[in-house]
């Protein structure tokens, strides 16, 4: 006893069957697919799709690659101030100091004789 969804059912797959024309293949039948296959995959895979999958971890690494330069140069940057600290004579420690003060401008005068 059938229900009326599997009546359904049959009358559907009955008009697919109708709809649909007889398929045989020939000898030829999996070469083309396999053609088919290739050049979509060829289409696929040039240099743009290439481009595309990498642009992510390409951004990663430009952001990456910034940041160790950034990193570094103001390492570097602080590293030469300590050393110029250090190479500094006593004079100009007094001025560096006296920078703040109001006879600062006086130092540099001193210094550089303008």
């Amino acid at each position: 006893m059938k229900t009326s969804h599997d009546e359904l059912l049959d009358r559907l797959f009955s008009v697919y069957r109708e709809m649909m024309v007889a398929f045989e293949p020939g000898p030829s039948f999996v070469a083309e697919v396999w053609d088919k296959i290739r050049a979509r995959n060829e289409e696929q895979n040039g240099w743009a799709a290439d481009l595309v999958a990498w642009a992510p971890r390409l951004a990663l690494s430009a952001v990456a690659i910034a940041g160790l330069l950034v990193g570094f140069h103001w390492t570097q940057a602080s590293q030469r101030d300590e050393s110029e600290l250090l190479n500094a004579t006593y004079v100009d420690t007094l001025a560096l100091d006296s920078m703040d003060e109001h006879d600062g401008a006086v130092w540099v005068v001193a210094r550089y004789g303008q």
